[in-house]
């Protein structure tokens, strides 16, 4: 093993995995425009460690990490690969653009359990000793960055494990990995293992020499919480991925380690890590998109309910003091504080929130008949009030006219092999201008397209957020419902609209939205009236 400086004891190295690990959840296709993309967004986000796929194993792969390591700079980037030479030897072909960009890692494995030796490599614990030897060998031939996974660790003689891993390291490797798999071990005993692993490549080759890293899988819900833990017991090295995708019920979230690590270091001795937080959730929505998953709202830090609020208890709290039913920063994770929903719980300061957010300020004994009608709405309908729904029952509280700026006339979207197409024909009731305009969406499918022929038909700069659909009524007359959210410089409104094609459902939803942004820049606000004595 050669000598390496001393690193900082505190300093978590964050080594992603989304592109490789992540991209083997069954039903992902990341194509080279999806990789690139997201590599990008890790970059710029702060990951230390980009591993860009499994070269040899896949051609896609080995092309994918090509491009990555030409282009994306600031992370070092880390292929996969057996422990055979021609394994190596591919792998090093893919990423070495990197070596003069954000440097290279070399990402050895085999397996170490009796399974995996038996039944996968047909192979005798002698036999695995002198390969793993012989591969990160070959492995510092090309890098001085080596890494070595003994597979299925947590399922692995723990002796027989440790004496491969010593090997490795003798070796060359520079980090260790301790994958747990299948998802096998739970809390404490994973966090022993790999503590145990520390101590004894420290005792031999030198404290700190060695950075060992927790890589653990989600089959029991322990993932999380081993990797944790794992930290507590002395990794400095946390393999993750975003939003936690990858095979079976998947590995470890990024978002969750950054943020447990960010909220409580006292729980772990004061470390941290090279995260730019507040890009957490922008980039989680960019890999949902590109996998085509939906943007899990009770996702921990990045859902979007992690900082919003329906019950009438909750709202008033947050209303008065945001700590009170939110302990983190929104604003530090890429989110906006107290969100206030509209359903059947809710109550009048929660409708007096979203209302304020579209321009309307309410006298008090408005606002209270509002939110009743609010509730009462929400219960019969069975979904949550839209923005648009709140300010057509203000309106008719108050006598407001709402002009919509843009009529659709007629929308005809399809879709083909993912690449949708729209033709959208609008009236601009302002000055009774007929507008048409037509798009594509090589990749993003119809309501995409939908989006950008608008968006091209009237000029705007805004941009759809979010998409979500909601099942109104079975059948073969079933209408769906769509909530988009839409934002525009300052300004950030939720639509609802209905119909029986969801490209036509999308393209109302979308286009109310925009004409809300209209009649919220032209709105004349009235003067603050606090509603103290309505009760809720």
């Amino acid at each position: 093993m050669s000598e390496t400086a001393p690193r900082d004891p505190n300093y978590v190295v964050i080594h992603d995995t989304t592109l490789r690990d992540g991209a083997q959840m069954p039903r992902i296709d990341f194509d080279l425009e999806d990789r690139l993309a997201i590599a990008e967004r890790l970059s710029g986000m702060g990951v230390d460690i980009i591993e860009a796929g499994f070269p040899f194993a896949v051609e896609g792969d080995f092309e994918a990490a090509s491009a990555i390591a030409e282009t994306v700079g600031g992370s070092k980037i880390s292929a996969l690969s057996r422990t055979r030479h021609e394994d190596i030897e591919k792998a090093w072909m893919a990423i070495e653009p990197a070596k003069d960009r954000g440097g290279t890692r070399i990402h050895t494995f085999i397996g170490t359990s009796p399974t995996h030796m038996r039944d996968k490599l047909k192979m005798t614990e002698e036999e695995v000793v002198q390969e793993v030897r012989s591969g990160v060998t070959k492995a510092r031939e090309f890098t001085d960055d080596v890494q070595f996974s003994p597979e299925d660790a947590s399922r692995s003689d723990f002796n027989f494990m440790m004496r491969v891993i010593l090997e490795a390291v003798d070796a060359g490797a520079t980090t260790i990995n301790v994958p747990d798999t299948v998802g096998f071990a739970v809390m404490g005993e994973y966090a022993a293992r790999l503590k145990a692993v520390k101590e004894q490549i420290d005792e031999r080759f030198g404290e700190g020499l060695v950075v060992v890293s927790a890589h653990c899988h989600d089959d029991l819900g322990w993932s999380t919480a081993n990797t944790l833990m794992a930290l507590a017991a002395g990794a400095r090295q946390v393999e993750v991925t975003v939003g936690g995708i990858g095979e079976r019920a998947s590995n470890t979230a990024l978002e969750e380690v950054v943020a447990n690590t960010s909220e409580r270091p006292d729980m772990f001795g004061g470390i941290h890590t090279g995260i730019d937080t507040t890009k957490l959730t922008g980039v989680y929505r960019e890999v949902m998109k590109r996998a085509g998953l939906p943007v899990q709202l009770n996702k921990a830090v990045v859902g979007r309910n992690a900082f919003a609020h329906e019950a009438g208890i909750h709202q008033h709290g947050v209303s008065q003091n945001v700590e009170t039913y939110e302990h983190m920063r929104a604003d530090r994770y890429g989110q906006t504080a107290a969100e206030m929903v509209i359903a059947k719980l809710s109550g009048w300061r929660g409708v007096e929130s979203r209302l304020k957010s579209i321009g309307i300020e309410i006298a008090p004994e408005n606002l209270k008949a509002i939110s009743k009608k609010a509730k009462e709405m929400s219960d019969r309908l069975g979904r949550q009030m839209a923005d648009n729904d709140i300010e057509k029952l203000a309106a008719a509280e108050t006598g407001e006219a709402l002009h919509d700026r843009y009529r659709i006339d007629g929308v005809d979207a399809q879709e083909l092999h993912n690449v949708g197409s729209a033709r959208i024909q609008l009236t601009d009731t302002a000055s009774g201008r007929k507008l048409e305009a037509s798009a594509n969406s090589p990749k993003e499918g119809a309501i995409d397209a939908v989006r950008i022929a608008i968006n091209k038909a009237i000029g705007f700069d805004g941009d759809m957020e979010d998409w979500e659909a909601k099942a109104r009524e079975p059948g073969s007359k079933a209408r769906g419902g769509i909530y988009v959210l839409v934002k525009r410089n300052g300004d950030s409104v939720q639509a609802y609209d209905e119909a029986t094609s969801v490209n036509q459902a999308s393209a109302k939803a979308y286009l109310d939205a925009i004409n809300m942004i209209e009649r919220i820049k032209g709105r004349q606000l009235q003067p603050v009236v606090e509603p103290q004595d309505v009760q809720t």
